[in-house]
Formats: C-alpha cells, structure tokens, sequence
C-alpha cells in the first residue's frame, strides 16, 4: 500500500536544490511500504525518519544542547522534522527550525505530518495536517523559514473533507 502525500509551500523557497530533493522525498515516501494503520505514532515517526536517513540525511541536530531541543536531520542546508503526536510541539518545532533559519544554519524546511484522514489525527490535540498549515498560515509575519509541509496519508480508503 502506497501513501498520498499532500504538500503546503509556506514562504516557498526558490532554492532548485531545495525543489530537486522535495521531489525525490516526496517519491520516496509515497513509494514506502509503510502502513500507517499498523504504527503507533512514535512508530511512525522512526519509519519516517529512516526513510530520510536512508537517502542522507543527518541524524538529530541539536538546537540547544542544554535543553534538549533538536530536529530530525539535515541535508544540504535543508531541515526536517517529523511531528506524530501533540499539536503542542508543531510550536516548538516551528521555533526551532526558525532559530536554525536565523542561525543561517538551514535555509529551508520540511515538515512532515499527517492528515486528518487518519483516525489518530482528528483528535483535539493531535498534530495535524490541515490545522498545522492554518496555524502556519496565521503565523506568517514572524515564521520566515521556508517550509514544506508534507501531510502524509494512506491511499486506501483515504477520507476527504
């Protein structure tokens, strides 16, 4: 079973390798043989997670050593991370791909999260595809970072709203 894979431009970047490696995850997702039914979140999110390392991407980069706080990887200034679990954190991810951005350490993002066509996704405070890109949305003027959402979601069935 393939997935779908609906993408959200927020501050587009204009980088042509920024649009080349979009392309070739993007395959790579959607070509994956993840079951999303069959994983837990932080399942999930480590099948996501070796999909990018398997293609280059850096494991975790650290944002604040003290705190703790890192991102999923880097690959060619580009970041990533990976959000299946409290709507809460897509803030401080947000804030963290910013503070890289302003570090001059990444100059664009993906962000990777999945629909509400998932069950797991529909409830109240669960990180989502369509609410996550509102919240991006509203909060233009002070994200700056050029990022791609990727909502990611099951071919099979998959519910539109």
């Amino acid at each position: 079973m393939n997935m779908n894979v609906l993408i959200h431009e927020h501050h587009k970047s204009e980088s042509a390798v920024f649009s080349e490696l979009q392309e070739r995850m993007i395959s790579r997702l959607k070509g994956s043989k993840i079951v999303l039914s069959d994983l837990r979140a932080p399942e999930l999110k480590n099948k996501v997670v070796e999909i990018f390392r398997e293609a280059g991407w850096s494991s975790e980069v650290s944002v604040d050593f003290e705190l703790k706080h890192f991102i999923s990887g880097i690959f060619q200034r580009v970041g990533f991370m990976a959000q299946f679990g409290n709507m809460a954190m897509c803030y401080a991810d947000l804030l963290k791909l910013q503070l890289l951005f302003d570090r001059d350490m990444i100059e664009c993002a993906f962000y990777i999260v999945m629909t509400k066509s998932d069950i797991r996704a529909r409830k109240e405070n669960y990180a989502q595809y369509e609410k996550f890109c509102k919240h991006l949305k509203l909060y233009s003027k002070i994200i700056k970072v050029p990022i791609t959402v990727m909502g990611i979601e099951s071919d099979e069935h998959a519910i539109r709203f």
